[in-house]
Parts: structure tokens; sequence; C-alpha cells
């Protein structure tokens, strides 16, 4: 149940971002990028907490049908049930009802992984 939280704390919607890393490359912690990615969403906006949610978990099933790494990271979470995706999802939910940027890291290989964010915005 959405309870409109996130309006409170003046969230519109959130810019959807899924961007490839190598594990070592530093690049990914810089801090000036970071703020710059916010406003550059690659996979569109969400508009509503429920958005934000199915987002991540289609971005995470989509990364474990790409990497046999990215499926074991996620049957050993537990995100391999259908039980398993609600509960996910109720997380990632719950993060981005109340107002908050939401992401989740999934390894790729032992040299990648991919990053995908939710960045709440106010205008």
């Amino acid at each position: 149940m959405d309870s409109g939280r996130w309006r409170e704390k003046g969230v519109t919607h959130w810019n959807l971002l899924r961007r490839d890393w190598g594990r070592n490359d530093r690049e990914r912690f810089d801090n000036e990028r970071r703020a710059a990615d916010r406003h550059r969403p690659s996979h569109g906006v969400a508009r509503s907490p429920h958005e934000v949610a199915d987002w991540l978990i289609e971005e995470a099933l989509r990364a474990a049908g790409e990497s046999h790494e990215a499926a074991e990271m996620l049957r050993s979470d537990g995100v391999d049930t259908e039980e398993g995706v609600a509960l996910k999802r109720e997380v990632l939910f719950w993060s981005a009802m109340h107002g908050r940027d939401v992401f989740s890291m999934m390894g790729l290989s032992s040299a990648r992984i991919a990053d995908l964010s939710a960045y709440a915005m106010t205008d």
C-alpha cells in the first residue's frame, strides 16, 4: 500500500540508471560522477515506488539471465523463488516509499558488476 510519504518529502519521480563496471574501476566511487548521474537516467523514470521496485527486480532478473554469477547471487539471496522475489520487491518498495534513493548491485562475472540505481528526484 502506497502511503504517499514520498510525496510529502517532495519526491516527484526516480531517475533510473544501470551502469556496468569493472570490479576494480575506481570511477564508480567518484562522488562527482554519481551526482551528475542522478540527472541522466539511462533507463527512463519511475513515477511511483511500485515502478521503482518493479524496474529494479526486472533488471536483476535480466542480469541473472545474462550471467551465471548474477543468477547464483539471486539464488543465494533467496530471490530465485516467487516468495523471494516478492520479499525483495517489498523491501525495495518500502525504501522508495520513504522517498529514498534505492540501489542494487549484481555481480556479472569475476570482473564485472551491474550497478542499478533509482535516484529520488524533487523538482
